[in-house]
């Protein structure tokens, strides 16, 4: 899609950051209305996805600055929502 665009170069200046992802926190008292249900199979595979799911939040959080931080060094033209970096990131 973003060749399509006319956005080449890496994997970086393709990817859109994310926002508004919000954590989530699974509570015990939650997770007990599943124990009660004897429902063990569903409590072990969603017991620890709030911290995954935190934890990739986490990480688009990082990415976004970065990249950030990464494009305001580097002026770019825009053309909609793509960007022209010229020579800069066509060095494949």
């Amino acid at each position: 899609m973003a060749e399509a665009s006319g956005v080449n170069g890496e994997l970086w200046n393709k990817m859109l950051s994310l926002t508004g992802m919000q954590k989530i926190h699974i509570l015990p008292e939650e997770l007990s209305v599943f124990a009660y249900m004897k429902d063990y199979v569903f409590i072990n595979q969603v017991m620890r996805i709030d911290d995954r799911h935190n934890g990739v939040v986490d990480a688009l959080g990082v990415y976004s600055r970065k990249r950030e931080e990464l494009t305001n060094m580097m002026p770019a033209v825009m053309a909609g929502q793509a960007a022209n970096y010229g020579d800069r990131c066509n060095n494949a």
